[in-house]
């Protein structure tokens, strides 16, 4: 389906005119909608639209929308559910190009509701109407002074560069509240509900694209159309304007919640989580840290660093803020050398002079002082950014404090450092500190985890838009002959052997340990003197994937005899394992020694494909969980940031006097079988390569374990793009 007609959301955000359908002066919603298109100062026409009345809220009132003589633009329908597809249906028969409809009861509400959404859904498409909604608060072009919207809050806002798409009214509300009340200008304001015809992606498209928009804030239950939202995470990230995303549903209870809002498939948290790192979406879990990160972002510099020199005027306090900057990553070097001889001359004998700076009580009281501090940090060749704390806003106006804020613009304005001012509690501000907020682009973040988590969100941001450019591509393209490796796939079983999983992996060049099938004892013992002891011997049957729960390997066989012994073992307790299973015989492997173990390994993601794992391998990944996830196609970036995100990743790079691993190997391995899991994706349900053997520094690595699951014809169509 051609749906470009839908990136067109111009007569939506801008239109000349507006049906108002169901408008009634008994009614909050009309109402709400009316007040807020006048006091906001819309200056198109409004064409109240009701069966029953002449007039409403002191206008001339249609029967019905087709009544209106004049070219309409846009409609708002807030109507009882049952008459929202009549009165839909009118307005496409009009030729109105787009709409909101604040009505709910649809697919969140029932069965029936999710009849009727559908039927909403086919009309909108074939008459290409924009719809907002059903089951939402509406939208507003603060610029424009357009409001087709519910909430009042919207009235206090002031215009700017910072655009909100949320599927909940509700917390729209609530942030346009924090809006006013930290100073941000807003371009528009969204609350899309169900989103039967416009999706998320849509309204970020359209915010990317508009040149008064620079930051992207969005609250989702779930992405519709995942495609889409990468193209447009795509172009964000190459316009350096930064998507915000609160993705609510992690837990199984939220999960529920969010389908019960707005009907939305929630998804797997682990695989949004992966999406959003890889395309630079950056990513918060609360309404609070959601503000402050946009509050950081809408009035950042783009740091050359991430190292932080912090003011305050608490010894306790500057303890309390180290502790949480290295809980949350925050790097707060020492002051160098002639810093610390500056800082001599204005800071007390009593006090030391480290980083976090414990400054004079009142220094916001002494001008000279304060400036002096903020001057010799600013100055610091090791230090990227400078923070410090102001005193929390009193309701009567602080004439020191304001000073101190307008010393701290001036000294921004003379540097490329970012200075950030905290707060360290959450308050609300007095008229005066909103005033300032306004006037001036210092960020200014209530509580000191908050902030600092912001700052690692920004932080992380410019790591990702600066990374090497060439680490973007995939580095590594395999000429594989695809038809013969599905052809393969098509002669195997469901569930294939280790060895038949291996056959996949080598026509990609991965690695694998030599072995061979033997299918008696003595040909067992011929194979083990040609590959060289020791060597591992281990089960091979379609039907006992977990070799180590069926006590069908053993590994570190050193001779004849212990082959022997170990083959008639092996396939005695296979049997006793499970006696129906096929045995085709046991695989004699070389034993791969000295190496440390990673997994990589593939399932297939409903909305986004193929997702791709990393982590510590072994018989301990399902108890540590130490892994890392992407989506496939990975870049080399992609791999090494994964790599970057294990905790063992210290194990890799050489611990207690182990010479480091064969990293270049590992990454070429894993770009690798990106290519596999895209090129079978629709063909491969899993991977599980576990272990990898990875050598010592330029020696490479070893597949040693591998099992498949393909993926049966009726599951292909749930696979993403």
């Amino acid at each position: 389906m051609n749906d470009e007609w839908k990136a067109d959301l111009q007569t939506l955000f801008n239109p000349r005119s507006v049906a108002l359908i169901g408008a009634s002066e008994s009614s909050s919603r009309s109402r709400a909608i009316i007040s807020n298109m006048r006091e906001f100062g819309y200056r198109g026409e409004i064409f109240p639209v009701h069966p029953k009345r002449d007039e409403a809220f002191g206008l001339r009132c249609y029967p019905r929308v087709t009544d209106i003589p004049e070219v309409v633009d846009a409609f708002i329908i807030a109507v009882p559910r049952d008459q929202v597809i009549v009165a839909l249906e009118g307005c496409a028969e009009k030729s109105i190009p787009a709409g909101v409809i604040i009505s709910a009861g649809f697919a969140e509400a029932s069965p029936e509701g999710k009849v009727l959404q559908d039927r909403l859904t086919q009309i909108a498409e074939t008459a290409k109407i924009r719809i907002c909604g059903p089951n939402c608060y509406g939208i507003a072009n603060i610029h424009e002074r357009v409001a087709l919207l519910l909430g009042t809050d919207v009235r206090h806002v002031q215009p700017g560069k910072i655009g909100l798409v949320f599927q909940s009214g509700g917390l729209l509300n609530l942030t346009l509240l924090a809006a006013w009340d930290r100073g941000w200008g807003v371009s528009h304001a969204i609350s899309c509900g169900n989103e039967a015809v416009i999706h998320v992606a849509h309204y970020a498209e359209y915010l990317v694209r508009d040149s008064r928009t620079q930051v992207v804030g969005i609250l989702t239950e779930g992405i519709k159309d995942p495609e889409k939202f990468l193209a447009v995470a795509r172009s964000a990230a190459e316009l350096e304007k930064p998507l915000i995303v609160l993705k609510i549903g992690k837990s199984e209870k939220g999960v529920k919640a969010a389908q019960a809002h707005t009907g939305t498939l929630v998804g797997s948290d682990t695989v949004y989580d992966a999406v959003f790192k890889q395309h630079g979406v950056v990513r918060v879990h609360d309404l609070d840290d959601f503000i402050e990160t946009v509050e950081l972002f809408a009035k950042r510099k783009r740091p050359r660093g991430g190292r932080l020199g912090f003011i305050a005027p608490s010894g306790a306090e500057c303890g309390l803020i180290a502790d949480i900057a290295t809980d949350i990553g925050i790097d707060l070097p020492e002051l160098p050398a002639k810093t610390v001889d500056r800082l001599k001359k204005v800071q007390s004998p009593f006090l030391s002079i480290r980083n976090p700076l414990n400054a004079p009580e009142q220094y916001t009281r002494k001008e000279k002082i304060f400036n002096a501090c903020i001057a010799a940090l600013l100055d610091a060749d090791n230090l990227d950014i400078v923070g410090l704390r102001l005193p929390l806003p009193r309701m009567r106006e602080d004439r020191d404090v304001v000073n101190r804020f307008v010393d701290l613009v001036q000294a921004g304005k003379k540097t490329e450092k970012l200075l950030i001012v905290f707060s360290r509690a959450s308050v609300s501000l007095p008229e005066y500190w909103r005033q300032l907020l306004r006037e001036h682009e210092i960020p200014f973040l209530l509580e000191y985890r908050k902030g600092f988590k912001a700052l690692k969100s920004l932080l992380s941001y410019y790591r990702f838009i600066d990374r090497d450019r060439a680490s973007c591509d995939a580095g590594v393209r395999v000429d594989v002959n695809l038809g013969k490796v599905k052809g393969l796939l098509q002669s195997f079983g469901r569930t294939l052997t280790e060895r038949q999983s291996k056959q996949i992996l080598a026509e990609y060049g991965i690695p694998i340990a030599r072995e061979t099938l033997a299918t008696s004892a003595e040909e067992a013992v011929e194979i083990a003197r040609r590959i060289g002891y020791p060597v591992v011997l281990k089960i091979e049957s379609p039907e006992i994937a977990h070799k180590t729960e069926a006590r069908a390997v053993e590994i570190g066989i050193s001779n004849d005899a212990e082959v022997r012994a170990d083959y008639g073992r092996i396939m005695e307790n296979a049997r006793a394992h499970n006696s129906a299973a096929q045995i085709n015989g046991v695989l004699v492997q070389e034993m791969v020694r000295g190496a440390r173990e990673v997994i990589i390994g593939m399932t297939q993601d409903s909305q986004w494909g193929p997702m791709i794992i990393l982590g510590l391998g072994g018989i301990l990944v399902e108890v540590l969980k130490d892994i890392a996830t992407r989506v496939a196609p990975l870049t080399r970036f992609d791999v090494e940031e994964m790599m970057h995100e294990l905790k063992g990743a210290k194990i890799l790079e050489g611990f207690r006097g182990q010479p480091p691993a064969d990293i270049a190997a590992v990454i070429d391995i894993v770009l690798r079988f990106s290519q596999l899991c895209l090129d079978l994706k629709a063909d491969i349900a899993e991977i599980d390569i576990n272990p990898l053997m990875i050598c010592e520094n330029g020696k490479g690595a070893k597949v040693v374990d591998c099992l498949m699951t393909r993926l049966l014809p009726e599951s292909r169509h749930n696979i993403g793009p």
